[in-house]
């Protein structure tokens, strides 16, 4: 089911990265966000891309640092809403853009400590 819907992903996204348009290193299929129960192949195209091996890379360990630096205890739920509204975003910009979402993280970081 999952290279099915995979290959549906990938033939609507032209076989192309959507974040740097590579057409020539190994493609994947990234999930935007999770929903917790759901299997990989029971999401809506549209929480769907096509990412090549470097730019799912750098998006997966974007999200990984960010949720690792992440003090819990310290957040308000409204910056929890805005950091998950970022984490679910990261397919959607642009690699050069990645950089405002650590200026973003690490603003909300150090707000917390003075505090």
């Amino acid at each position: 089911m999952w290279q099915k819907k995979r290959l549906e992903i990938m033939q609507r996204d032209n076989f192309t990265c959507k974040d740097c348009g590579d057409t020539e290193s190994q493609l994947q299929v990234h999930h935007k966000a999770y929903i917790y129960g759901n299997n990989i192949w029971e999401y809506d195209n549209e929480s769907l891309i096509t990412l090549c091996e470097s730019c799912h890379s750098i998006i997966t360990d974007m999200k990984r640092i960010i949720k690792s630096r992440i003090d819990y205890q310290f957040i308000s739920g409204e910056q929890l809403y805005y950091i998950d509204k970022i984490l679910d975003s990261l397919a959607k910009l642009d690699i050069s853009d990645i950089s405002q979402v650590f200026k973003f993280t690490n603003h909300i970081f150090e707000n917390n400590s003075k505090e």
